[in-house]
């Protein structure tokens, strides 16, 4: 995998923390809030079709050496053509399902209290949120630093938790008693809990 499609995590996990921040620090009735989280979605959804166009060319171009360099020309001719004429379907991409999932929590979250009382400011707002995330992790029973959240099961964990315990043993299921999850942990199944990780931050200050 080559350099650009390994900083498709990084920047999608970037446009959730802008669009953290926009949520927690601009009143989320105001338009300027949703603009800004429009503007980051857009982006992303551009981002998205330019990583798909980017497979797309590597595709073409490894078909095109696989076949001997005298019969490449027809290859040639069309490569171009393919390329302006391929329209990804993002629609269903993994970064762009995170990001609506991830701001949805936010703002389900930084809701809960403008729902019943308006006169709340955006900066408590997280505060709410806080009281309804638990920031223990439930491995080392410690406040988590750096929550990480299974994609299979869903469950939160601090990160230094999750290498511990794989370093005693590799065969190590999720912790949570009672979870349906059979899969073995591995940090490719784990990814930044941005909701959980605003809340830590917010709560050291």
């Amino acid at each position: 995998m080559d350099e650009f499609l390994k900083s498709a995590p990084q920047l999608c996990q970037s446009m959730i923390k802008t669009a953290a921040n926009a949520i927690t620090c601009i009143d989320t009735h105001e338009q300027e809030s949703q603009e800004i989280l429009n503007d980051l979605r857009i982006n992303l959804e551009k981002y998205c079709r330019n990583i798909e166009k980017h497979k797309k060319i590597n595709e073409l171009s490894e078909e095109i050496l696989e076949v001997p360099e005298e019969n490449r020309a027809s290859l040639l001719d069309n490569f171009c053509e393919n390329i302006n004429s391929f329209e990804p379907n993002v629609v269903n991409s993994e970064y762009l399902k995170e990001f609506d999932d991830r701001v949805a929590a936010l703002m389900k979250n930084s809701g809960q209290q403008t729902n019943n009382d308006d006169s709340v400011s955006a900066g408590d707002e997280l505060q709410i949120a806080q009281n309804n995330i638990n920031l223990i992790c439930p491995i080392s029973k410690s406040k988590m630093t750096e929550p990480m959240q299974n994609k299979i099961c869903g469950h939160v964990y601090d990160k230094s938790s999750v290498v511990s315990l794989l370093e005693m043993s590799q065969n190590t299921r999720c912790p949570i008693v009672g979870c349906s999850n059979r899969q073995y942990l591995s940090l490719q199944h784990l990814k930044c809990d941005i909701v959980t990780q605003m809340c830590v931050e917010t709560n050291n200050e």
